[in-house]
């Protein structure tokens, strides 16, 4: 395995008046040239990106884990002659990592990433390999898909060891709740069908989350307790839309700016589901004339997040910002692909504040009061170089001028009511 010997060496942008903790930097290491092409997952506190990693000047991906303070570090022995590879879910703890590599024969080689190194993980390499998408802590049980007996197959790993198939017809598994008892992805609506929906698998059964199976799409993410659903459909005469499902509600589809020709995904949602992100596009006969990296509220309002990092006075430093990928728990830290100053295509990592913030001390869960949870996100950050523990200035230094600004902040209490966006 190979660890970068330096920090990642990043500008950091942020807002310079107070208010909640706002951030925005590539994801990059300038000292190696290593770079995240495409982020994939992070963790539930925000502290580490998974993906794929690439070098300035050359052409290679690997799969990669970075983190604030530590930067990147290639998760498997990947030979050079392979062909590309990506890291595509984290646990919630962090603790464990799933992605795959190619050979130059087509070959699939998925692996499980921990503390104590990468494993191998089985596949059925005679039916084409297996991918795995997600995984639990510990790397206990992940979920992904490949082919088994000429059929893409939903499939399960439980404690590095192939189950099979999770589903009794085509599809694939995409992400799954913490306690492991939830998956959902899509599946074809009987054994013989290719097409598919957004399901939910469950203690060996499945649904379709838009009852009927009409509507072809995916269920992209969950929050933790499997109780909230995100993913897209595709709708006759209207194009992708992004869809947000529970139990009592049903699906719901996402807000979107007004104009016929929008179209939209939900890639991934925060642990309560009070923050969704995706993108959003505009299409123009047979083209696509705009991506937008786009969030979505509680109430399923849309917003740019491009213009509500603008509003918080941060500095995206010439970016155009196209996607939104993966969000941490609180619903606070989100990675994207954009391109940049320079027409790169390739990742970055934002910070944005709560709606229900009362403070810029308000940097955890439950929002809107200040606490002792408060004070614990700061300390962790502050050791894991996470730009809400860099608070007296956003300058990338870390010191005790932080401690003592952010001790100020908390001992003065609330200053503004909530939902304030």
């Amino acid at each position: 395995m190979f660890r970068s010997a330096v920090c990642c060496a990043c500008v950091v942008a942020a807002s310079a008046h107070a208010g909640p903790r706002v951030a925005f930097q590539p994801i990059e290491d300038g000292t190696s040239g290593l770079f995240c092409k495409f982020p994939h997952a992070i963790s539930a506190d925000g502290f580490v990106v998974v993906g794929e990693a690439s070098r300035f000047g050359a052409g290679f991906q690997r799969p990669s884990r970075w983190a604030f303070a530590e930067g990147f570090e290639i998760l498997s022995d990947v030979p050079p002659s392979a062909f590309g590879g990506h890291a595509s879910g984290i646990s919630p703890s962090g603790d464990a990592i799933v992605g795959h590599w190619n050979g130059v024969s087509g070959e699939t080689h998925p692996f499980l990433w921990t503390d104590s190194g990468v494993t191998p993980l089985p596949v059925e390499q005679s039916s084409g390999g297996q991918v795995p998408y997600a995984v639990g802590d510990g790397g206990a049980f992940s979920v992904g898909s490949g082919w088994i007996s000429d059929q893409f197959r939903a499939v399960g790993w439980v404690d590095a060891g192939l189950i099979g198939p999770i589903a009794d017809r085509s599809g694939v598994g995409t992400a799954i709740s913490d306690d492991g008892s939830r998956v959902v992805g899509a599946l074809a609506d009987s054994a013989a069908s290719n097409a598919w929906f957004p399901a939910l698998i469950e203690g060996g059964t499945h649904r379709f989350l838009f009852g009927a199976p009409t509507e072809a799409g995916y269920a992209t993410d969950l929050s933790a307790d499997g109780a909230v659903v995100v993913g897209s459909v595709g709708l006759f005469g209207s194009g992708r839309r992004a869809f947000r499902w529970t139990e009592a509600t049903g699906p719901v589809l996402l807000g979107l700016p007004s104009g016929e020709h929008n179209e939209s995904e939900a890639w991934a949602t925060s642990d309560e589901g009070d923050l969704i992100v995706g993108r959003r596009w505009e299409v123009r006969g047979s083209s696509v004339i705009e991506r937008r990296a786009a969030i979505w509220t509680s109430d399923g309002a849309y917003h740019d997040l491009a213009d509500y990092l603008e509003k918080h006075a941060v500095d995206t430093l010439g970016w155009t910002l196209t996607d939104c990928r993966a969000v941490s728990a609180d619903g606070r830290t989100i990675v994207g692909a954009g391109i940049d100053a320079d027409r790169i295509e390739r990742a970055w990592i934002a910070v944005v504040p709560h709606p229900d913030a009362c403070s810029s001390a308000d940097i955890s869960r439950p929002f809107g009061r200040l606490d002792f949870f408060d004070l614990a996100r700061f300390l962790n950050a502050y050791a894991a170089h996470h730009p809400d523990g860099d608070f007296a200035s956003p300058d990338g230094v870390f010191d005790f001028h932080d401690v003592s600004v952010f001790l100020a902040e908390l001992t003065a209490g609330c200053r503004r009511s909530a939902r304030r966006r």
